[in-house]
């Protein structure tokens, strides 16, 4: 919980994630529109790239440069979430929309970079021994949330950012546990590395088994996570069937891919759910 600084009445977290999605709510269309320039290109490069090293019979050819301009569109996209945390901040002060210069984009795409390519090494550690991932994650989007307000200082940037990952813990992992995509992805990755493993070595009764367990865990580490995922694994297995009721489209290649190729299913799922 934490208390606020004009009434000086505790809140809970609860009741800061309904400000924070009553703040998304009400934001311009343009704030949104920032969001996913940045979010959907990443997610998709991102899923083509998995597609191409899964079933490419040359993907040793197009590993490295694929892997580079997947890291590139994830640094477009981390810039582009901090232009969408800026004008959410002007919405929220009643600011007119900041200018954004060639100078001001270039420090903060080269900062955001910088940041983010340096704290991915401390994540997973971080993750491995539990407690002090909660500091390393919100660090990491707290840089990415004050990275656009356009003050010169990769250091003066880690220091606000490292200051404001310090407050709060107990409503930041109340936060993380209910909203964040982060567990979803993290779970995710897990599921598509062990997953082919799985299918080559044991039954598909084994796998099934897995995938099983797999959702229930999701559905203890992130319940939002958990039923988004899960609405869009269906709708994703109705289309076929929807596109042969009402249109009469037999895609036979697309139902055989929907249902039978879990990993790929998985990853769009993952993209998707992350959006």
């Amino acid at each position: 919980m934490r208390r606020d600084r004009q009434t000086g009445i505790e809140r809970r977290g609860l009741a800061l994630i309904e400000e924070a999605l009553h703040l998304v709510r009400t934001a311009p269309p343009a704030c949104l529109l920032a969001y996913y320039i940045g979010s959907v290109p990443f997610a998709m490069s991102l899923l083509y790239f998995w597609a191409h090293m899964s079933y490419s019979a040359d993907a040793y050819l197009y590993s490295a440069p694929g892997a580079l301009f997947v890291a590139l569109m994830f640094v477009w996209m981390k810039a582009w979430q901090a232009v969408y945390a800026r004008h959410l901040l002007a919405h929220v002060r009643d600011e007119p929309s900041p200018q954004w210069t060639f100078h001001r984009v270039m420090q903060l795409t080269a900062s955001q970079a910088f940041i983010h390519a340096v704290g991915f090494l401390a994540l997973i550690p971080a993750l491995i021994l539990v407690l002090p991932f909660l500091y390393v994650y919100g660090f990491l989007q707290n840089a990415t949330i004050l990275g656009g307000d356009g003050r010169p200082g990769l250091a003066a940037l880690g220091a606000r950012a490292w200051e404001h990952a310090k407050l709060w813990p107990q409503q930041s992992v109340f936060v993380i546990w209910l909203l964040s995509p982060v567990l979803v992805v993290l779970g995710l990755l897990l599921y598509l590395v062990v997953m082919p493993v799985l299918t080559a070595t044991v039954p598909e009764a084994g796998s099934l088994l897995y995938g099983l367990l797999f959702r229930l865990a999701l559905l203890v580490l992130c319940p939002l996570g958990f039923a988004v995922t899960l609405n869009l694994e269906v709708l994703l297995a109705l289309i076929p069937e929807l596109g042969r009721i009402f249109l009469g489209i037999q895609s036979m290649p697309l139902h055989a891919g929907l249902v039978f190729d879990s990993t790929l299913t998985s990853a769009a799922v993952g993209a998707m759910a992350y959006l």
